[in-house]
């Protein structure tokens, strides 16, 4: 099975936190190394407030991914533009900035990304002109401040690209997850509603679709027809021939009878051992009796010889058929007793025959 872990969606929340560190850890060495040291407890503080906000989003167990896809990269914003405007340094935005941007590739939401990159990119514009209006007069700062925000334009464009583009790869892998993940689950279901060795419905899928089917008849007074199938002196043939061709024997006979029911709501079912059952919703009599006949004479065509038969010389069946209108005060033991008293009148009538009868509620009065 497919393992939610690997998903980068159910990850979101860990790499944030180690995200978040590396980014608090590297822009204070940065600020060592390239600045000053001047005002370091200023900004370890400050560092360390942004490292504290987004471990209190992250841990909010109530927010949703798409929430914290904008809350994670604009309370970092906030916070260098607030930690910027107090200290002057408005400089240090442009790192800081870019930085912001990065988580929201996390997330990967368009709507997220957009709006944390439009911002950093206002508050970049309002950082370099703004702030240093009084200095644009001079070529130089101008023409610094300049390159600057073509700098910072052209890094928020390729990480809004880039988000796009995991975006994109990473929805385009979880529609692939989710397919894969149905499709498994449509086995298992299946295995979980089949006969292993014949194919057909197992008896857990009976009694349940049975149960509905009774509900749903009984209010819309539907008719309503089973088979209970029995193969003749199956315990002899597996005496004679052994287990293997016993098995084979099951599957052919499974297959035939399954052949015969053969419209939507119609199915058979492996009760147990050689028994089997046939579900025939909205069938009369008539209808019940043709598939009766027809299961018995394609069982006949199947040959499979059967020396210590007392019913012919090749494999045969006994079949039960019971035809009724459902009421809610039957259940699906009700009927699967009858099927199986008339199941048992054709054994002992010869074998190799159907036995039918009309199932009538005899707990409601006329």
């Amino acid at each position: 099975m497919i393992n939610n872990k690997d998903n980068i969606f159910s990850n979101a929340k860990k790499i944030t936190v180690i995200m978040i560190v590396v980014y608090v850890v590297l822009k204070q060495a940065f600020y060592f190394a390239f600045i000053d040291s001047e005002a370091w407890l200023a900004r370890t503080i400050a560092n360390v407030v942004i490292l504290l906000l987004v471990l209190l989003i992250v841990s909010n167990k109530k927010l949703s991914r798409r929430q914290m896809s904008w809350l994670v990269p604009v309370a970092i914003s906030l916070a260098e533009i607030t930690y910027a405007l107090l200290t002057g340094g408005y400089q240090l935005i442009f790192i800081t900035l870019v930085g912001c941007a990065l988580f929201s590739l996390l997330y990967v939401d368009t709507y997220g990304l957009a709006v944390t990159t439009l911002l950093n990119t206002a508050v970049t514009t309002i950082c370099l002109f703004v702030f240093d209006i009084h200095l644009l007069g001079e070529s130089t700062s101008f023409e610094n401040n300049v390159y600057h925000f073509a700098a910072m334009v052209i890094a928020f464009a390729f990480i809004f690209a880039i988000g796009k583009y995991i975006m994109e790869a990473v929805v385009e892998s979880r529609k692939e997850t989710e397919a894969a993940q149905l499709e498994i689950t449509k086995i298992l279901t299946e295995k979980a509603y089949h006969d292993a060795l014949t194919g057909v419905y197992n008896r857990r899928f009976l009694d349940e679709t049975l149960d509905r089917m009774l509900k749903s008849l009984s209010r819309a007074v539907g008719t309503f027809s089973l088979l209970m199938i029995d193969i003749d002196f199956f315990k002899n043939y597996n005496d004679e021939y052994g287990h293997s061709e016993g098995d084979k024997c099951l599957k052919l006979v499974a297959e035939v009878i399954s052949t015969c029911a053969t419209r939507i709501n119609d199915f058979a079912a492996r009760y147990g051992g050689d028994e089997f059952a046939v579900v025939l919703a909205n069938t009369d009599e008539d209808g019940a009796r043709i598939v009766a006949e027809k299961i018995l004479q394609r069982v006949r065509n199947l040959n499979i010889p059967h020396a210590k038969s007392d019913a012919a010389e090749y494999v045969t069946i006994s079949i039960g058929v019971i035809t009724g209108q459902p009421k809610c005060t039957q259940s699906a033991e009700d009927f699967i007793k009858r099927a199986d008293e008339m199941l048992y009148k054709s054994k002992h009538s010869g074998r190799d025959i159907y036995t039918y009868d009309e199932y009538i509620d005899e707990s409601i009065d006329d």
